[in-house]
């Protein structure tokens, strides 16, 4: 069966939590996936940094998570920053320049060029932000 996991920042220390289907699991100080959505509607956690993990995994293994971002050198001579979304029932990104298009990084064998660098709440920095 797969397990479903979720992440999203603590309100008032900024530090993140972790809800997971599988209980216990890798993550640790994990919720039961139950006990984290009520964290979010109470308003813990805070809901806009609410995000779903893939069950894939990057360069270096890591599974990234619905605003990671991610980094890529595809080819050889221009290095790309995308920020994971998730739309259309998939994980993917929009490019920059081009609003409304989407590039889903599953089933493409393509997310495995691509490596988590940080998250747009953490380091907004990296794709131009604050």
């Amino acid at each position: 069966m797969r397990t479903i996991k979720f992440r999203g920042k603590y309100k008032s220390t900024g530090k993140w939590a972790y809800g997971s289907s599988d209980y216990p699991c890798d993550l640790g100080g994990t919720l039961q996936l139950g006990s984290f959505w009520r964290m979010v509607d109470r308003g813990d956690i805070d809901v806009d940094t609410v995000g779903q993990y893939s069950d894939s995994t990057d360069l270096k293994g890591s599974h990234f998570c619905e605003g990671d971002i991610i980094h890529a050198n595809k080819t050889h001579v221009r290095e790309f920053r995308r920020i994971v979304g998730f739309k259309h029932g998939q994980f993917g990104y929009e490019p920059p320049r081009e609003p409304g298009k989407w590039f889903p990084l599953v089933g493409k064998g393509s997310v495995s060029k691509w490596m988590v660098i940080g998250n747009i709440h953490d380091n907004p920095e990296l794709v131009g932000g604050a």
